[in-house]
């Protein structure tokens, strides 16, 4: 396997190597094309695809993996980043069950999720990251013009859910407001 990386059209399912895993809802990191360069994880990770049930959302978050892949982030970053698309796709599922094309995305549906995530029981870091990574694919797919999400379907930045930080056990608040201090 080569370790020199390939520019990749990215409108459509990739020939060669890509190929050969965009049909698999597994992508291990010892298979990735670009043999994850840039990689500190020992073992063999893997991305997981297969909780997507939505065929679009799949090949969307396929490409968008891939493009990250290729940008030098980590799969352990991206297994992230799908998991969290995965629970779009589980909730979806049981929301609108009928969901298949990109253009059933709308801004009511995105404010239903958003409102369905932001439920007492999930942590602020989880709703961040979940509306956060929502908010990252529809922008990265329709900045390329890929999946025919209307419009007016975003995620401002402003309404994903702010995490509070909190003082670790054993630190002052003085103490800990001089090591977050950005200046």
């Amino acid at each position: 396997m080569s370790s020199q990386l390939r520019v990749i059209d990215g409108t459509r399912a990739p020939a060669g190597a890509w190929a050969e895993l965009w049909t698999q809802d597994r992508w291990r990191q010892s298979e990735l094309p670009n043999g994850d360069l840039s990689g500190t994880h020992r073992g063999d990770r893997a991305i997981n695809f297969s909780r997507i049930t939505q065929p679009f959302l799949k090949d969307a978050t396929k490409r968008f993996a891939r493009n990250r892949l290729l940008a030098g982030n980590s799969v352990g970053s991206i297994s992230a980043y799908v998991s969290d698309i995965a629970a779009f796709s589980d909730w979806l599922s049981g929301y609108r069950p009928g969901t298949l094309a990109a253009n059933q995305i709308t801004r009511p549906l995105i404010e239903d999720y958003m409102l369905h995530v932001r439920r007492p029981e999930l942590r602020d870091s989880t709703k961040a990251r979940y509306i956060g990574s929502l908010r990252a694919l529809i922008e990265e797919q329709r900045e390329e013009g890929l999946t025919g999400i209307a419009r007016a379907a975003i995620v401002h930045a402003r309404e994903i859910p702010n995490v509070q930080q909190h003082t670790p056990k054993g630190i002052d608040d003085v103490e800990f407001s001089q090591l977050v201090d950005e200046r």
